[in-house]
């Protein structure tokens, strides 16, 4: 079946990779939007385990107009069972009356192909199902949501730090590090754990949701009836991560065992300048560091701990505001220097190779 993965402006590239590494398929890349041919069972594999993702649909078309996608050989009774209620949400529309005039529209062709064998309502406060129409400024894309809502606000972010991010981009950001099992990774400044909690996930190939305790959509699917799949056995695989600030430093060990992942994370309340005691000289693969405000002032203690405990050509990432330049000296190269814009806030995300 076609499945579309709704990805954030500039995770495409990220979630293409997780596609591959886990189905072995290429994926059509869209932007915004990643499209694949996947088997039931893949698909539900990557509903658990995919952590780049926005939403995931199960495709009923694309298009340059929402008129002009043939939906008449959709399998509609795979996914809609008899009196099931359902909405249609518009995303990438400018104008709630744009938005609202496409999905009558598409509801008054939905309705007709669907109710030929199948009684449903459209319900706009507690639907059971959710149609999406996702514009990604070249073309429509449509198809029923497989969780009913969106993914990247993890289940485990229950002490959420102000400064911190989604799911999506925590592990987007780790990956930027070239991080995978049987490296070593340090998160520093880990603030809520989302970046190291999501770096235990993937090297450890655990869940990131469980769609039957979250109660998904897909789950009433007259197609999926009993399907069932095993949970993934625990993994050994560590990831270290620490803070200065004792709340910091609770918080992440609450999400991380609410996340399922407390056994996987080696979660320090230390200082900056303790890092060349912790860690041998050149035994850290990559160093990850979120820098607030108040941290930026420590840049040089950073790039003197990272330049002893980073192995030759590890990988040193750094998370910034916008308004905040490094300067990287003789010992590293940057090898990229990316803005990410999130809400008001851009960040700035330089990765630096050690020499």
């Amino acid at each position: 079946m076609k499945v579309y993965g709704l990805v954030n402006t500039g995770m495409e590239k990220v979630a293409r990779q997780e596609i591959i590494e886990l189905f072995q398929k290429k994926p059509l890349s869209h932007p915004r939007v990643l499209e694949v041919d996947l088997t039931t069972e893949e698909t539900i594999t990557l509903l658990t385990r995919g952590q780049s993702f926005r939403r995931l649909l199960i495709g009923f078309g694309k298009g340059g107009e929402v008129q002009q996608i043939p939906l008449e050989k959709i399998p509609f009774r795979d996914f809609f069972f008899p009196e099931s209620k359902f909405k249609i949400e518009v995303e990438g529309v400018k104008g709630q009356d744009n938005r609202f005039d496409l999905a009558r529209n598409l509801a008054g062709r939905l309705f007709p192909l669907i109710e030929k064998n199948i009684k449903v309502h459209l319900e706009l406060k507690k639907p059971q199902l959710l149609v999406v129409v996702f514009h990604n400024d070249q073309n429509f894309f449509v198809g029923v949501d497989l969780a009913g809502k969106e993914l990247n606000a993890r289940f485990y972010r229950v002490f959420p730090h102000q400064a911190s991010f989604k799911g999506d981009l925590g592990y987007y950001l780790t990956r930027k590090s070239g991080f995978a099992a049987g490296k070593k990774l340090v998160v520093g400044f880990m603030k809520d754990g989302v970046m190291a909690i999501e770096a235990a996930i993937f090297a450890n190939k655990y869940w990131v949701r469980d769609p039957w305790k979250e109660n998904f959509s897909c789950l009433s699917f007259p197609r999926w009836q009993g399907l069932s799949l095993s949970k993934p056995s625990p993994g050994a695989f560590i990831v270290d991560a620490f803070d200065e600030n004792t709340q910091n430093f609770t918080a992440a060990r609450k999400n991380a065992q609410i996340a399922g992942v407390d056994k996987n994370l080696h979660i320090q309340k230390i200082a900056l300048d303790e890092l060349d005691v912790r860690y041998d000289k050149g035994s850290v693969d990559q160093l990850i560091f979120h820098l607030t405000a108040k941290d930026e002032d420590k840049i040089n203690e950073i790039f003197h701990q990272a330049i002893y405990i980073l192995k030759k050509k590890g990988i040193l990432v750094l998370i910034s505001r916008k308004s905040f330049e490094v300067s990287s000296g003789s010992n590293f190269t940057v090898m990229e220097r990316e803005e990410i814009v999130r809400g008001e806030s851009p960040l700035l995300v330089w990765v630096l190779r050690k020499g």
